[in-house]
C-alpha cells in the first residue's frame, strides 16, 4: 500500500547523496531544501549543504530495508555507503558528532548518540553502541525536581539561538529523547536499565489524558 511513497522518498534521498569523493560529506545525504533566513522569520527555498547524523541514520534504515524488499541493489549499495561514511566521518572517540558541513559539527545532540546506538546495534557493533550510550549518560543526564532523564543537547549549542545546555544552563528533562535512550538500552538487552530510565520520567505521565508531557 505504501511502496510507491517509500520509493519516492528514497529517490528524494538519493538525489541528495554527496558523490564527490574528495568531499568530507561523501556518501552522506544532505539535509533537504529550504533554509531559515538569518532572522528565522521565513524560509528560503534552496538546497541545504549540511549533513545530519540523525537524518543519515534514518536514511540508512529506509534504504537498507527497501533494498531487501525490492531486491534493487541500488538501494542496498546506497545504504552500505551511508553506513560506511557515518562510521568514517561522524563517529569519533566513542560518540557521534551531530553532523558535518565543510568540517565536522562538534556540537553534541542526544538523538545523534541514542538513535545511532540503535544503528550500531543493527550493524553488529554492540560495543560501540554501549560506548555511545555511556557517553549519553555522562553528558546528557539531568533532573528537574523528582524527574530524571536526559536533555536534548549538551554544552554550548547553536540552533535558533545560542544556548548553554550545561547542567545549570537549561534545566529540562526531555521525555521523547529520554525514551529514545531507553529504547536503545532495550535493543542491547538491558531491560533493567531501560525500566529505570522510564521510571525516572514517571512524573511526566499525564493520568488525565494517558499521554506523556513533552
Amino acid at each position: 500500500e505504501f511502496r510507491n511513497v517509500a520509493l519516492s522518498a528514497a529517490r528524494y534521498l538519493l538525489d541528495r547523496q554527496v558523490l564527490a569523493r574528495g568531499d568530507l560529506r561523501y556518501g552522506l545525504i544532505r539535509g533537504g531544501h529550504s533554509v531559515w533566513s538569518p532572522d528565522y522569520q521565513h524560509m528560503e527555498l534552496r538546497e541545504e549543504a549540511w549533513v545530519s547524523t540523525e537524518h543519515n541514520c534514518d536514511s540508512f534504515f529506509l534504504l537498507r530495508d527497501l533494498g531487501t524488499l525490492t531486491g534493487n541493489s541500488q538501494y542496498t549499495e546506497a545504504a552500505e555507503l551511508v553506513k560506511r561514511q557515518i562510521l568514517r566521518v561522524l563517529w569519533c572517540d566513542g560518540h557521534f558528532h551531530v553532523g558535518a558541513h565543510e568540517e565536522r559539527n562538534r556540537e553534541l545532540s542526544l538523538d545523534s548518540n541514542s538513535w545511532l546506538a540503535c544503528f550500531l546495534h543493527a550493524i553488529g557493533q554492540d560495543e560501540e553502541a554501549r560506548q555511545s550510550l555511556e557517553f549519553v549518560d555522562r553528558h546528557f543526564s539531568c533532573s528537574v525536581g523528582v524527574t530524571r532523564g536526559f536533555k536534548a543537547y549538551s554544552g554550548i549549542y547553536s540552533d535558533h539561538s545560542i544556548q548553554d545546555w550545561t547542567a545549570t544552563g537549561v534545566p529540562m528533562v526531555w521525555s521523547e529523547g529520554t525514551l529514545g535512550v531507553a529504547s536503545a538500552w532495550l535493543k542491547l538487552g538491558e531491560r533493567a536499565r531501560a525500566r529505570s530510565i522510564i521510571s525516572g520520567i514517571q512524573p511526566m505521565f499525564n493520568n488525565d489524558t494517558g499521554g506523556v508531557r513533552y
